[in-house]
């Protein structure tokens, strides 16, 4: 897989297409997150990203270049690309636009969630917003049993 490059995503070295951030090891399989709060995390299979309490995405590992400044209060990522929900309920995605995945709508949401080369997010409305890759009809229509109570979501967004 091709990623595209850019800025971001700290410091370390580029190849082209993802940042190699210093990493510490603490035995096989692991790596110590970069230190400070965090008020949500995601990890795919090359990288993990985190927000920082002030809202700030900041990534560790093999991590892909381009990730949005701003500030968020979600991030979801995949080994491909990311999305982050920003604290006005805009959506900022990064990484490979092969698919269409990093190319998320406009509207106002209050969750993300991303997958290999799709991308799914929550409405104000509780309705289901996706894009992306649709091969195996992963983006039909939600049904209408499949929503979430909206007033969970928000206030699990107003907690953080």
């Amino acid at each position: 897989m091709t990623d595209p490059g850019g800025s971001g995503g700290g410091g370390g070295d580029h190849d082209g297409a993802r940042v190699t951030l210093p990493e510490r090891h603490l035995g096989l399989g692991r790596t110590d997150p970069p230190a400070g709060v965090f008020v949500d995390v995601s990890a795919s299979r090359y990288f993990t990203c985190g927000v920082r309490d002030g809202g700030a995405i900041e990534c560790w590992g093999d991590a892909l270049a381009g990730v949005p400044r701003g500030g968020f209060v979600q991030v979801s990522v995949s080994a491909g690309h990311g999305c982050a929900l920003g604290a006005g309920g805009s959506v900022a995605c990064w990484g490979d636009y092969a698919w269409g995945q990093a190319s998320a709508p406009d509207g106002e949401y209050v969750a993300v969630s991303v997958g290999g080369v799709n991308s799914c997010a929550v409405d104000v409305e509780a309705a289901v917003v996706c894009w992306g890759d649709n091969r195996h009809g992963q983006l039909r229509h939600v049904p209408k049993e499949f929503t979430v109570s909206i007033s969970h979501v928000l206030a699990a967004a107003k907690a953080l």
